[in-house]
């Protein structure tokens, strides 16, 4: 229940974030999948080299039951692609052959997939499912969000510092010293989380970039079709279940790259929403 009043308490006071249709579309992969929409993915991947990943479980038992990829292309739009797992088509059928072909090519050498949490630990209950071997760079960029965070902190308050001391540019060394110590950042607080601590995705956003995630859908049916008319779930659930996957994945990917190339607050606020989900020059992260 507090986590329910928390998520409404965060929407009233936070911008929602918001990401155009434009530049996303939506691939369900399922008994129903079309070999026409297979091989428009299957055509994609084939020259995308960056991914966001994630996951969620079904409510009733905690099993895995979706999986969420997020392709990075060098031009939009992208795709996300939602892998129902309790809705997968026989083993010998040509669609089951074919997503197999498609996590082989997603998973495969010197490909980088980000994520908010442990992919190896969550992506353990199916890889008995499929005959794939993870050999991409599997990146988990949350335990490095708390270390960007307060770089760009820094980062910010030498910049309203630089700006201070050159509006104040003829007072002495003495007034200089002092606008050093009274010059924090003022638009990001302090992080809220011990140091040992790992950050949730919802709060890096509010802390982060002043923006909202709706985390109301979290809890729920993900074994359910997401889909089909016969779905016990209603429609308009189903809808809000499918925003949720879709922001949650190509959120991941949103900071994936201030992260990784240590961006600025004020470049992460001046850039366009489209450069956020375009393949970008990747660098070693620092080790922890």
């Amino acid at each position: 229940m507090n986590k329910i009043i928390d998520n409404n308490r965060l929407r009233e006071n936070y911008p929602s974030f918001a990401i155009p249709t434009s530049i996303y579309e939506i691939i369900f992969v399922n008994r129903d999948m079309k070999k026409e929409v297979m091989d428009k993915v299957l055509n994609h991947i084939h020259d995308c080299t960056q991914y966001s990943i994630d996951t969620e479980s079904e409510m009733s038992n905690n099993q895995l039951a979706l999986i969420q990829i997020h392709t990075i292309p060098r031009e939009l739009p992208s795709l996300v692609i939602l892998i129902e797992l309790a809705q997968l088509p026989r083993e010998e059928s040509y669609t089951y052959v074919k997503i197999t072909e498609m996590f082989q090519l997603i998973f495969r050498s010197k490909n980088e997939l980000y994520s908010w949490g442990n992919m190896n630990v969550e992506l353990k209950p199916v890889k008995d499912l499929f005959t794939w071997l993870i050999l991409g760079d599997l990146i988990n960029i949350q335990p490095h969000f708390p270390g960007w965070y307060d770089w760009a902190r820094t980062q910010c308050r030498v910049q309203n510092l630089t700006h201070r001391i050159d509006v104040n540019r003829d007072v002495g060394n003495t007034t200089q010293n002092h606008l050093l110590s009274l010059s924090p950042c003022s638009c990001h607080r302090a992080s809220p989380y011990e140091s040992h601590q790992l950050w949730s995705l919802q709060q890096a956003f509010i802390y982060g970039c002043n923006l909202f995630i709706d985390k109301a859908n979290t809890l729920n049916h993900w074994s359910s079709s997401l889909t089909s008319e016969h779905s016990p779930l209603p429609y308009a659930r189903r809808q809000k279940m499918i925003k949720y996957a879709t922001y949650d994945v190509m959120a991941v990917t949103y900071l994936a790259q201030p992260i990784i190339q240590r961006w600025t607050f004020k470049k992460m606020k001046k850039m366009n929403i489209n450069e956020m989900f375009i393949t970008f020059k990747s660098s070693k992260l620092p080790p922890l």
